[in-house]
C-alpha cells in the first residue's frame, strides 16, 4: 500500500481472508512449507481483524452523518414553522424524479476523502475521530431539533380526539425504524431521504402494496382493529415477539409540517376491487401515510401488543376471527385515549403525554 492513501469510508472490506503459500514454495522441505502456512496464517487473521474493525468504525462513522445530515434537514424545516400552522399536504407528483434520473447529478453527503497514514492502526484512529466529531455534533443538532420540535408543539395540551389518534406498529424487523436513542420513527430510507425531494406517487403506491425495496414513507392506520389485523396476521413468530404499537398524535405532525394523509381520502389512491383487479392492494381510509418522518413529540407512547389487545377488548373491538372474517364494522370503531392513556401510565408514558394529563413523571 502507497504512504499516501486517499481515506474512503468503507463497509465490506474481506472480514475473513485467507492466503496460502506460493507455487515456488512447494519445493521447499514439508516443515518449511509448514512454517510458510502458520505465517501467512497469522497474517490473515491479523488482516481479517483489522478489517473487521476498520468495517464497525467505518459504520459508525457513515451512521453519525447520516444522523447529523437528518437532524440539520428537519432543524431547517421547524425553523420555518415558526409563525405557521398550516397543514403540510403530501402532494404527489405523476412525473419520476428527473434530478434521481440523471446521471451528471449523483450526490454525495459525506466529506471529501482525506490522506492517512497507510497502517492500519493509524487508519483506525481517523475514524474513530472522524465518529467523536460526528458524535459532538449530533448530540447539539438533536438538542436543537428536540428543543424546536417541544417549542412549536407546546400549545397542544388536552387530549387528542379520535380522529387525531393513528397507530404504527413496528418490530426489529421493518424497515420503517424506531430509534431507541431518539425515541423516533423514520422511513426506511432515511439514510437518502430528502424533505425537499418531491414526492412520487408510483414510489407512494409501492409502499402501499407493501415493496420490498425501503421508500421515503411510514404506515399507520388510525383504524385500532385493523392496526391489529396488520399485526397479528403477517409476522412470524419470531417478529411478533418484538413487536409494539407506537400511539401517534396527528395534530403533532401537522403542527411541526410533518406530511401525511389518508391513502384513499387525500391521496386519491383507490381501493383494491379484488373481483376487477382494480384500485391499489391495502389502500384505505384508515391507511394513512407519513413523509419521512415520525418524531418523538409525536409519539404519546408504545404500548405491548398484550395491552393493545386488553383495549381492544374494553373498546368492544372484535377481532377474535381470523382477518378475512372481521367484519368492517369493525375497523370504523375507536379507542378513546382516556383508556390509552391510562394504559401507557401503566406501563411508563412518555413525559409530554404525563404532563399532558398532569401525572407524575
Amino acid at each position: 500500500m502507497p504512504a499516501d492513501n486517499k481515506f474512503e469510508l468503507c463497509c465490506n472490506r474481506p472480514e475473513c481472508t485467507k492466503r496460502y503459500p506460493n507455487r515456488r514454495d512447494c519445493d521447499k522441505p514439508p516443515e518449511a512449507i509448514l512454517l510458510k502456512q502458520l505465517q501467512y496464517n497469522q497474517e490473515s487473521a491479523n488482516e481479517s481483524a483489522n478489517n473487521k474493525l476498520l468495517n464497525s468504525k467505518s459504520r459508525a462513522v457513515i451512521d453519525g452523518l447520516n444522523e447529523r445530515r437528518w437532524a440539520l434537514m428537519y432543524l431547517q424545516h421547524l425553523a420555518t414553522r415558526v409563525g405557521q400552522t398550516d397543514t403540510v399536504e403530501l402532494n404527489l407528483s405523476d412525473l419520476p424524479d428527473l434530478e434521481a434520473l440523471s446521471l451528471n447529478n449523483s450526490q454525495n453527503t459525506f466529506p471529501p476523502s482525506l490522506v492517512y497514514d497507510s497502517s492500519p492502526e493509524a487508519h483506525i484512529e481517523v475514524l474513530e475521530q472522524r465518529r467523536i466529531d460526528a458524535q459532538i455534533v449530533n448530540k447539539a443538532g438533536w438538542a436543537a431539533l428536540d428543543t424546536l420540535a417541544l417549542g412549536l408543539a407546546s400549545d397542544i395540551r388536552n387530549c387528542p380526539e379520535d380522529n387525531n389518534i393513528a397507530f404504527r406498529v413496528f418490530d426489529d424487523y421493518r424497515k420503517a425504524r424506531f430509534f431507541p436513542d431518539r425515541q423516533d420513527i423514520r422511513c426506511g430510507n432515511w439514510q437518502n431521504f430528502d424533505i425537499n425531494r418531491t414526492p412520487i406517487r408510483d414510489e407512494a403506491e409501492k409502499h402501499i402494496e407493501y415493496f420490498m425495496t425501503p421508500t421515503d414513507y411510514i404506515s399507520m392506520s388510525t383504524s385500532p382493529g385493523r392496526i391489529w389485523n396488520i399485526a397479528s396476521s403477517r409476522a412470524k413468530n419470531s417478529v411478533k415477539a418484538t413487536q409494539k404499537i407506537a400511539v401517534i398524535d396527528l395534530r403533532v405532525l401537522k403542527r411541526l409540517g410533518i406530511a401525511h394523509g389518508s391513502t384513499t381520502e387525500d391521496l386519491g389512491f383507490r381501493h383494491w376491487n379484488k373481483t376487477y383487479g382494480t384500485g391499489t392492494e391495502f389502500a384505505t381510509k384508515h391507511h394513512v401515510l407519513v413523509l419521512g418522518w415520525l418524531p418523538s413529540r409525536s409519539i404519546a407512547g408504545v404500548l405491548s401488543m398484550e395491552q393493545f389487545e386488553k383495549l381492544l377488548g374494553q373498546s368492544q373491538i372484535d377481532v377474535s376471527g381470523h382477518s378475512k372474517s372481521i367484519p368492517l364494522s369493525e375497523y370504523e370503531k375507536k379507542i378513546d385515549f382516556e383508556s390509552i392513556s391510562k394504559a401507557l401510565y401503566e406501563k411508563g408514558a412518555s413525559a409530554w403525554c404525563k404532563d399532558l394529563l398532569k401525572l407524575p413523571v
